[in-house]
């Protein structure tokens, strides 16, 4: 059961995921001036992927920037976003938003959508606040909580590279022909991958053929005369053919890359 605490009330999703234990908890204490989020959990899967910080398509609940310190955001109008450390990123666990019907409240787990949660008179008479307390800060004593906010450079790249894979296997799925893009995951920073959802970017080149390959038939043809993708990225974006394998070079805040790379694509 996913539940939370507020003001002396419980929140409990009424049906959360199979092996899932969570448990945010929001008090205040002597040391602690205001509101912030006291994390429990079982070990976590990884992220959701976006493409960027702040770029508008990560789901609802995740925020991506580094070095921001996590607690309650106060958003006006009785709104707020309580935020923890996750995996080296910012993470908005829980929304508070109102709205004509009242106020509302989702819970937001990695690899889901969100699961928004409602008021259960039972959990709040039988809830213990002492006793949640003190599974968060035996976590907090054997180190479980700093291994969740910690950054797993490794984890994270097999993450990437998974996804990259799914990309490259619906692509090939598409125009009929195997097609692959390879990343030198060394010559990328923990900051790049920390920041950036690398398979967005570098999966790009892929899928716009996959694109084209879907509206017309005979680029079919020209993408089985390609043997796939070398991605990194630079200071200025580029896309060039060097004996049949695409070099790509790109980069976080350049606008428009598929409408870029479609267009090269279309007229090599």
């Amino acid at each position: 059961m996913a539940t939370f605490l507020q003001n002396g009330r419980v929140r409990a999703h009424r049906s959360p995921p199979d092996g899932w234990l969570y448990c945010a908890l929001i008090i205040r204490t002597r040391t602690c001036r205001h509101e912030t989020v006291r994390f429990a959990s079982s070990p976590l899967p990884a992220f959701p992927s976006s493409r960027s910080a702040g770029s508008g398509q990560a789901p609802a609940g995740v925020r991506r920037r580094p070095g921001r310190q996590p607690g309650a955001r106060e958003l006006g109008n009785e709104q707020r976003d309580y935020g923890i450390r996750l995996d080296g990123r910012d993470y908005n666990l829980l929304n508070k938003r109102r709205a004509w019907s009242g106020e509302s409240y989702q819970l937001n787990l990695p690899n889901t959508q969100g699961f928004e949660l409602s008021y259960n008179e039972d959990k709040t008479k039988s809830l213990k606040p002492k006793d949640l307390l003190a599974i968060y800060q035996k976590q907090e004593k054997d180190g479980l909580q700093a291994r969740l906010a910690a950054f797993d450079r490794k984890q994270r790249v097999a993450d990437y590279s998974a996804r990259l894979q799914e990309i490259d296997g619906e692509a090939s799925k598409a125009c009929a022909t195997p097609l692959s893009t390879k990343v030198d995951w060394s010559a990328i920073s923990d900051e790049q991958l920390i920041g950036v959802s690398v398979p967005s970017f570098c999966g790009e080149v892929v899928s716009q053929m996959a694109n084209l390959c879907g509206r017309d038939e005979r680029y079919k043809a020209e993408a089985k005369t390609l043997k796939g993708v070398d991605c990194r990225f630079g200071e200025h974006m580029k896309l060039r053919e060097q004996d049949g394998q695409l070099q790509f070079t790109t980069l976080k805040d350049e606008p428009n890359q598929g409408d870029f790379i479609n267009a090269i694509l279309r007229n090599r």
